[in-house]
């Protein structure tokens, strides 16, 4: 008497392993596939998100640089306008301390 089982018992316990073998990798196969698909939506989602934010932040810093180049052109302006006032008075002394020099002058001829 043979310590193994028969042939045919044995051959039908190799076909059963081999069948819930390939059932599994099948069920592996299907959840592998639908992670996948779901980590590729995450990941497609979160681009869109990306996306939209730098988007977004783009416009913020162009209006923010907008209102700042208002600001500088204003202030440019205020600047030459002063600028001029500062270059009349300046003209304005330097006349006035021409006549002083004038009126000194003439002064100091006379006896």
């Amino acid at each position: 008497m043979s310590t193994y089982p028969r042939l045919e018992a044995r051959v039908s316990a190799q076909e059963r392993q081999q069948n819930i073998l390939n059932a599994r990798i099948e069920e592996l196969s299907e959840d592998m596939t639908t992670n996948i698909k779901r980590l590729s939506d995450d990941m497609n989602a979160s681009f869109k998100q990306l996306a939209e934010y730098q988007i977004k932040m783009e416009h913020q810093i162009d209006a923010r640089f907008e209102e700042h180049t208002g600001i500088l052109t204003e202030h440019t302006g205020i600047l030459t306008e002063h600028t001029a006032l500062i270059t009349q008075i300046l003209t304005r002394m330097d006349e006035q301390t021409a006549l002083i020099t004038q009126i000194l002058t003439h002064l100091l001829k006379k006896p």
